[in-house]
């Protein structure tokens, strides 16, 4: 637990400190403020400049929170619970506060962003179940759908589009705004958890 190694070439790997034991969920990174951000269980949030030397940000307020997924969207971090509605926001990394997300009423399974800041950028956060609450608008206003999964698991980015996977019903869900999905057939027989972009010719 608390575990984070670290490579520049991904190929050799050396384990890095993070100065915790606590379970760690997910990281991203903001170029813009040179600054790697993790979160995990226990309201856990520790940041760092170059990955390998880390320190706890401040207090999210609220204490037992299991921190699920983190998102950059080019001016703030995003920070999903996993065991609650409430979802986070800094725009350093290291103050935090409670955002205000219309139709965020379950636990949350993850959070992406498609990178851009201001009042067009997108956002997309997967709730237990199949409720998808996604806005267009950088986080200024909020809408509710439903994926068509039966369980969401996690939701990323992969360039043009937004990539939802998990449970029971296994498929890829697509989206490019959040407000609608697409379901993409796959050969497993096996739950998703996660996945990693890298084509970003979805259409």
């Amino acid at each position: 637990s608390g575990q984070i190694i670290t490579s520049s070439d991904a190929t050799t790997w050396t384990t890095s400190t993070s100065g915790t034991t606590n379970l760690l969920n997910a990281v991203t990174y903001a170029s813009a403020l040179n600054l790697f951000v993790a979160v995990g269980v226990g309201s856990l949030i520790i940041v760092s400049s170059n990955g390998i030397i880390w320190s706890t940000a401040g207090s999210i307020g609220y204490a037992g929170e299991d921190l699920s997924a983190i998102a950059w969207d080019g001016a703030a971090f995003w920070v999903t619970s996993g065991n609650s509605s409430r979802i986070f926001k800094s725009f350093d990394g290291v103050n935090w506060g409670l955002a205000t997300i219309q139709g965020a009423d379950n636990s949350n399974r993850g959070i992406a962003s498609d990178g851009v800041s201001g009042g067009t950028g997108k956002l997309v956060i997967a709730e237990y179940q199949d409720d998808v609450v996604y806005s267009t608008s950088g986080g200024a206003s909020w809408a509710t759908v439903t994926s068509g999964l039966q369980q969401n698991n996690f939701v990323t980015y992969a360039g043009t589009v937004f990539l939802l996977v998990g449970s029971v019903n296994l498929q890829v869900f697509t989206s490019p705004t959040g407000a609608t999905w697409t379901a993409r057939t796959t050969p497993t027989s096996q739950d998703m958890y996660t996945a990693i972009p890298y084509y970003r010719d979805w259409e």
